[in-house]
């Protein structure tokens, strides 16, 4: 979370909706938030649903294009060890804030996951990344109309 991200209640949506799919740990990496994200964060934190790290880089990283390549990879990277190794979680997902996975055959991620073990008969071990199918859906343009 960076440049002051200030949409609290799309936060509060993206966790609720992966509680919901049945997410039970998140991690954010905090490096601008507004106040009232932050509370949002700290109500998560509380809970032990979410860990917010903070997610400052030195001022060396002083442009965008340096920010995302190196922050962003060295954050993806902490993320993995740190749930994998000391969590012990099978699986990771990385999702941006505006990001939502959506099963088509299955109400929740645990039985998404255990198909594809099912399906590929063997352990999840075998397997180092799953990659979805993404669409995008531009909420700034209005809706299209039909006939036009």
């Amino acid at each position: 979370l960076h440049h002051n991200f200030n949409r609290a209640q799309e936060l509060v949506e993206f966790i609720e909706y992966y509680r919901m799919m049945g997410i039970d740990h998140f991690t954010f990496y905090n490096s601008s938030v507004s106040p009232e994200v932050d509370k949002v964060l700290q109500f998560y934190r509380v809970s032990l649903t979410a860990s917010v790290l903070n997610w400052t880089l030195p001022s060396v990283y002083v442009y965008e294009q340096t920010l995302r390549q190196q922050g962003l990879y060295a954050a993806l990277n902490d993320c993995l060890y740190r749930n994998t190794h000391f969590r012990k979680y099978k699986y990771i997902g990385v999702f941006d804030v505006d990001e939502f996975l959506i099963p088509k055959r299955h109400s929740d991620f645990h039985k998404l996951m255990a198909s594809f073990d099912i399906k590929m008969k063997r352990n999840s071990t075998d397997r180092a990344a799953f990659l979805f199918r993404n669409a995008y859906f531009y909420t700034m343009y209005p809706d299209a109309t039909k006939g036009k």
